[in-house]
């Protein structure tokens, strides 16, 4: 390697790299793991292009470089991801957050501010990092959400985040609620983002997920629609009278998905994701 490297060089070097890997966003990739190590935005590699990189820096850059080459998720090691406007901790022990999610977020968001409500309660199952739960928080500051998820690992990512974010009005409960329903309901509003992959579908997905991302969370290693079978049975219990559901599902799930909340007795709608795929589905009694 050269004795001094400045920005622009890593930059090169770093896509190049990085396409010879089969890194998607080549480039981008590289240039983020330049922000975090030098504490930089992206316009600042551009402006100070030049600048010679320390040592220490370069020692630091290498070790992520290794890292990302390896199909470790670039979230997972600069350890943060934005969504929708917040930047939450991320770490193995939760699933990456998706722009997907921010449209079954932006749905919750519109439904929490139009109730009539001076204090809705709102559940979110499967919490992982707290995303869902904490933006409902942030943006609908007079609701009550109670987070919940199965795994305390998770729920310490999720705890985090609030604390980080200074978010109060969220609780975080550690239970299994397919099994035990929750002694403080009903809700107004329920969401969650279950696992929904197909078990044989999972086997086929990219190595930063096989490899790093949270099986349980991407999965219930049946045929994905476990988490909508209960749901369709339990909401009923869950929810008020006027209470409703939004749930984000998979590719080619729907109608199945809208046929069993259907035949329970559900009023189900369904909406498209910005890439024309149908994503959520959301209703109540």
């Amino acid at each position: 390697m050269k004795k001094e490297w400045t920005i622009i060089d890593l930059v090169k070097w770093g896509t190049e790299f990085f396409e010879g890997k089969g890194i998607e966003s080549a480039r981008l990739n590289i240039e983020l793991l330049l922000c975090d190590v030098l504490k930089i935005d992206r316009m600042t590699i551009y402006t100070q292009f030049d600048k010679p990189v320390a040592k220490q820096e370069l020692a630091r850059l290498k070790e992520f470089v290794k890292r990302r080459a390896a199909r470790e998720p670039l979230q997972y090691i600069i350890g943060s991801q934005n969504f929708c406007g917040l930047d939450f901790v991320v770490n193995k022990s939760v699933l990456i957050p998706r722009p997907e999610t921010e449209l079954l977020v932006e749905k919750v968001i519109d439904s929490g501010k139009n109730t009539k409500l001076s204090t809705p309660r709102i559940l979110d199952i499967g919490t992982g990092s707290g995303c869902i739960a904490l933006t409902l928080g942030h943006n609908i500051p007079n609701a009550l959400i109670t987070a919940v998820d199965y795994e305390n690992a998770a729920l310490e990512v999720a705890r985090e985040n609030a604390k980080k974010l200074q978010i109060k009005n969220v609780e975080f409960v550690q239970s299994d609620i397919l099994k035990n329903l929750l002694e403080s309901t009903p809700y107004d509003i329920i969401v969650s983002n279950p696992p929904y992959i197909d078990h044989a579908e999972y086997g086929q997905s990219q190595p930063e997920v096989l490899e790093y991302e949270p099986k349980s969370a991407l999965t219930e290693y049946a045929d994905g629609l476990t988490f909508y079978l209960s749901f369709a049975e339990i909401f009923k219990e869950l929810l008020t009278d006027r209470g409703q559901f939004f749930l984000e599902i998979g590719y080619g799930q729907e109608s199945d998905i809208l046929k069993l909340f259907r035949e329970a007795g559900y009023s189900v709608s369904s909406e498209k994701d910005f890439a024309g795929i149908q994503r959520i589905i959301y209703g109540g009694m």
